[in-house]
């Protein structure tokens, strides 16, 4: 398991390239948020990028660490979903470009996403049928 420093967590500054979802759940222990697949998409069909589960946006751009409880639950949805062409079109991801890391003794989730090859492209949410023209 990486590691991350609270500096390194104050220093970040969502934007295209990086997104911070809280990934707590209604019960505490960690979800994989709604949202997570549309941050994706986006990113794949631009210049990829980074997500950061277990990291919530304060005011003024300001990041907090929540932490996940139990990663390996988010893991196995962000996994599932990945792997479902009814949710995502594609999975670009390998096992090295999710990794659980620690930020002040709390766990977190980073996932880099790649940019899509041409051919690849538009990822995108749902499902969805190519169509010759």
């Amino acid at each position: 398991m990486a590691s991350l420093s609270i500096l390194d967590i104050e220093e970040l500054a969502e934007g295209c390239d990086i997104e911070a979802k809280q990934a707590s759940g209604r019960d505490g222990q960690g979800e994989l948020p709604k949202s997570f697949f549309e941050s994706y998409s986006a990113m794949a069909n631009t210049y990829g990028g980074v997500i950061f589960l277990g990291i919530e946006e304060k005011p003024k751009g300001k990041f907090s660490t929540t932490g996940i409880a139990v990663p390996d639950r988010v893991l196995k949805t962000l996994w599932d979903g990945l792997n479902n062409h009814q949710r995502i079109s594609i999975n670009l991801l390998t096992n090295k470009m999710v990794e659980v890391i620690e930020v002040q003794s709390k766990q977190i989730i980073r996932v880099e996403v790649p940019r899509a090859r041409r051919s690849q492209r538009p990822v995108y949410v749902g499902h969805y049928t190519r169509r010759n023209f």
